[in-house]
């Protein structure tokens, strides 16, 4: 079978591998960063029909730490991220607004060999005045360039939700991921700006106290191939 064949295979979607990440042990413990004000905690529950989840309980804020990670290898070539799935459902045990923007249940890939957060797509729930969004994560190069909030809907603490992202590879020009959401009360969907660069982690989370459940959690990933679009500039791939 010669390359093109392959790579027709792996535009299917056969050749994909998949990371269950249904149980805290699937994970790496992801250590609260120096300057953190909070603890957190991870355990294992069950609903009231048997399903297990993930729970990840924070104190205080985390600046981004302080919670489960997952370190894909890529010596066999350069890993693109297809799609994500998982359930989730979190809490807020903040009492008053702050100064600092309050949030949690991260789901975020982070495409740096280190903690670079500035780096990252995914997905977090953001506090309003009115209620909690989910709110899609990434990246802008410009950073004097206002950064608007892509929101993919109105969520409500205590209820699960099952969210889908998926990314465009097959495009050259697609630098756009797609996450779709859905509650007992509805459903929305988003496209924002992915950062189409290798998959080195994923990476669970609170910003702020609170209670973020996980479930059912499923990474789909395969080596890049020549009918993928290729991967962004970055001094990680040898470019400037």
């Amino acid at each position: 079978m010669n390359a093109a064949s392959l790579d027709a295979i792996a535009a299917t979607g056969r050749d994909w591998s998949m990371f269950a990440g249904g149980e805290k042990d699937d994970w790496w413990g992801l250590p609260a960063p120096r300057y953190c004000e909070g603890t957190f905690d991870l355990s294992m529950n069950s609903t009231d029909d048997g399903v297990r989840y993930i729970e990840l309980t924070t104190t205080g804020e985390t600046n981004h730490g302080g919670g489960l990670v997952k370190r894909f290898n890529d010596s066999d070539g350069l890993l693109c991220v297809r799609r994500v799935r998982y359930r989730f459902r979190f809490s807020d045990s903040t009492t008053h607004h702050t100064h600092f923007d309050l949030a949690f249940a991260y789901c975020c890939m982070d495409s740096a060999p280190e903690n670079d957060f500035a780096r990252t797509d995914g997905v977090f729930v953001a506090r309003t005045d009115t209620g909690y969004e989910l709110r899609c994560l990434y990246f802008i190069e410009d950073d004097d360039e206002d950064i608007d909030d892509i929101v993919v809907m109105p969520v409500e603490p205590d209820t699960w939700y099952d969210v889908e992202m998926s990314f465009a590879w097959h495009k050259d020009d697609a630098r756009w991921a797609r996450v779709t959401c859905k509650g007992e009360e509805g459903s929305g969907s988003a496209h924002f700006p992915c950062q189409r660069l290798p998959l080195r982690t994923v990476k669970l989370y609170n910003y702020s106290a609170g209670v973020a459940c996980y479930s059912a959690m499923e990474v789909w990933y395969s080596p890049h191939t020549s009918r993928d679009g290729r991967f962004s500039r970055h001094p990680d791939l040898g470019e400037e």
